[in-house]
């Protein structure tokens, strides 16, 4: 908002404080993430066990796991991450797996805000690959030189135009059902490189027996290309988020400068600072989603003299969130989610101090031009999160059977204090209400304010008095 010299000629009168409030906060678009479902089920509680998870069973949690999941005050969004095959068998339509079907309906009967990523490969996962039956045979694949946790062969599939064309009308189809979902906040943009995150690195190719699709610049630039397009016209409702290693690609670029929202998947040496860049280069109203802090029964400690070392895992929700974070990931999967709260609740606790926004007024003035024709509220808002909201922040004030508002771009909210004007209309006099909620293209939803309150929650609603 633009600062006219009419602003610095006005009469003001301080009308209310409000200080910031500790601990948790549950808001739209932000928050604790767990992965309800994903390709590494494996029940992991020491790092000796973690090493050799390719080679342990999957394990699905039991209606008491997932409960306890679900009970953790501190869950504000579900994720689920599955293979093609477990969303389509036959073409033009979908069909989904029973694991994915249960996923589903264990996110809508919670009532929390949920999002998802369909994989084309993992090379950690259950399953040599995860084209769809119909295509079987159909589509050229490409060996890795690592087993998945089933213990055989794994693959994926090249990038030729065929691929495309049927990853395309995949997610056309996931649109088709779920872009209208009011509690889906985000989908990730997959299809590309290893677990779809958009990299190849970390895997060696033990046999490559087809002429197109896999390794040339070009033909990657083109697939991101086509993939990212097949996502945006899909879920027009819907935030798109980009994974980080996408951004080596000029489509993937474009789409963050667009507005799409960014994912990193880890803080550890592979983390690069071009790539951090790519993130900050982000629209400040877009949000970053940060896969994943893992706790061990024994934290490695890396090498002393290592600028990179990470006394324990105990320090990642610091340091996520010192590069700002709308949702931060606990964990794989339930086991690794459930053992953190249990054994280390401090991890929880330091996220939930900073992460997403924690939109507050810090001070409120009624505000007087000189000609005492026109009178406003005057918000001193103050973001005490470490990113700004994803989407537009109204306001709304009620007061003495009047009402009014303004919204505020969330990218503009902060690192410091802004100042928002809120006009008002004659004989706003009494007891206000102040409200907010955050608008996107898809929802309004009302958050709660992060200031002090006596019981403990954050509230949804402001009160101070007007004379």
């Amino acid at each position: 908002m633009s600062i006219d010299k009419e602003f610095f000629c006005r009469k003001n009168r301080q009308l209310a404080y409000f200080n910031r409030c500790e601990g948790h906060i549950a808001n739209p678009s932000m928050g604790i993430a767990a992965m309800l479902l994903s390709d590494h089920m494996i029940a992991a509680t020491t790092d000796e066990e973690a090493c050799i998870g390719h080679r342990i069973p999957p394990h699905y949690p039991t209606d008491d796991e997932i409960k306890a999941l679900l009970d953790n005050p501190f869950t504000d969004h579900l994720y689920i991450r599955v293979g093609w095959s477990d969303v389509q068998r036959e073409e033009g339509k979908l069909e989904f797996s029973d694991l994915f079907k249960r996923a589903l309906e264990v996110v809508h009967s919670s009532g929390k805000s949920w999002s998802m990523r369909i994989m084309q490969n993992s090379p950690s996962g259950p399953r040599g690959n995860y084209i769809p039956e119909f295509l079987q045979g159909r589509l050229p694949l490409i060996e890795l030189d690592r087993n998945g946790n089933h213990g055989g062969r794994n693959f994926i599939p090249a990038y030729t135009d065929e691929y495309l064309k049927y990853w395309g009308d995949m997610v056309s189809l996931l649109g088709a059902e779920f872009d209208s979902d009011p509690m889906l906040e985000y989908v990730d943009v997959s299809g590309f490189g290893f677990w779809g995150e958009g990299h190849h690195c970390g895997q060696k190719i033990l046999r490559q027996d087809v002429g197109e699709g896999f390794g040339t610049n070009e033909e990657h630039e083109k697939a991101v290309a086509s993939i990212i397009d097949s996502y945006k016209a899909a879920f027009p409702n819907t935030p798109l988020s980009v994974n980080l290693h996408l951004c080596d690609y000029e489509a993937g670029r474009r789409a963050v400068a667009d507005g799409a929202w960014c994912r990193r998947d880890s803080y550890y040496e592979y983390f690069k600072s071009y790539e951090a860049q790519y993130g900050l280069m982000r629209r400040p109203d877009a949000a970053l989603i940060y896969e994943t802090a893992v706790v061990r029964r024994d934290p490695p400690r890396r090498n002393a003299e290592s600028a990179n070392d990470f006394r324990s895992s105990l320090e990642l929700p610091d340091l996520k969130c010192d590069y700002g974070c709308n949702y931060a990931f606990i964990g794989f999967n339930p086991f690794d989610a459930n053992f953190t709260y249990d054994n280390y609740r401090e991890v929880y606790e330091r996220f939930a101090e900073r992460v997403g926004y924690r939109i507050r007024p810090s001070i409120i003035w009624e505000t007087v031009s000189t000609d005492e024709n026109r009178h406003y509220l005057t918000f001193g808002l103050v973001n005490d999160g470490c990113a700004n909201p994803s989407g537009e922040l109204l306001i709304t004030a009620e007061c003495g059977g009047k009402k009014s508002s303004v919204t505020v771009n969330g990218g503009e909210i902060g690192g410091r204090m802004r100042i928002v004007d809120m006009p008002l209309p004659d004989g706003f006099v009494g007891k206000c209400i102040l409200r907010a909620y955050l608008v996107n293209a898809k929802r309004t939803a009302p958050i709660r304010w992060a200031t002090d309150c006596a019981d403990g929650k954050a509230p949804y609603e402001l009160s101070f008095e007007i004379k």
